[in-house]
């Protein structure tokens, strides 16, 4: 597929991922959330994983992603820098609306089961502060990791936005350190929130999701290929 789309468009991607966040909190907290029990069973059935994640992690993984989808929207939209020239492959737009649908999806397909067998409403009398006291002090550290890279992507990506064009983004003086360590501390930055949310759901129940594994190694392999271009463009220009 060699169609070209407006780059711009990336932001349909965290829209799309916080839309599809926003409907699992929805949908199980509207009186009519057991009409959601023909989607669990379909995806249970078809995914056959066994049941390995407690409906306190699948909550809090859910809350994680949802808030890590309204920060990249409104980076999108009030902090990068729009350019109307840049394009992108209809291939590589379809494949991120996907990833991220499938990655908010992931967060909770480990307890399909045991929304099925016990149509208990995990998002209902319990609040936010019993989910994390609940959890054991290694997942309480990922959860701050989590928080603690996802506000450094932040000032990384104000920084990128606030350079004029064509600059080196190690060259500022008040540059980020980590700039001048690896060529693209943003995205080292993604693939640690992914981890983190990855071993939050692992230290559950000691096993790891696969589909968050594999959106995870998706990830990494992503944003490998894209610091190492990002990287060859910096030695060629610089």
């Amino acid at each position: 597929l060699h169609l070209n789309l407006p780059k711009q468009w990336f932001i349909h991607f965290y829209l799309g991922f916080f839309l599809q966040n926003l409907f699992t909190i929805v949908m199980f907290n509207l009186p009519g959330r057991y009409n959601l029990t023909p989607v669990l069973s379909f995806i249970n059935e078809h995914t056959r994983q066994p049941d390995q994640q407690s409906f306190n992690c699948a909550v809090i993984v859910t809350l994680l992603f949802f808030t890590q989808s309204i920060r990249r929207s409104y980076e999108c939209i009030f902090i990068e820098k729009s350019n109307g020239k840049a394009m992108m492959q209809l291939s590589h737009y379809l494949v991120g609306i996907i990833f991220y649908i499938t990655i908010s999806i992931s967060a909770w397909i480990g307890s399909t089961g045991l929304f099925l067998r016990n149509q208990h409403n995990p998002f209902k009398n319990i609040t936010i502060y019993e989910i994390i006291k609940s959890m054991s002090p290694v997942q309480k550290l990922f959860i701050f990791i989590f928080f603690a890279s996802s506000y450094a992507q932040y000032t990384y990506h104000k920084h990128l936005a606030s350079l004029p064009k064509y600059t080196l983004p190690s060259k500022p003086k008040d540059s980020p350190l980590l700039f001048k360590l690896c060529a693209c501390p943003h995205y080292f930055m993604e693939i640690i929130i992914y981890l983190s949310a990855l071993l939050i759901n692992y230290h559950d129940s000691n096993k790891l999701s696969l589909p968050l594994l594999t959106g995870f190694i998706w990830v990494c392999v992503n944003l490998t290929v894209a610091a190492e271009q990002s990287w060859l463009w910096y030695t060629r220009k610089f």
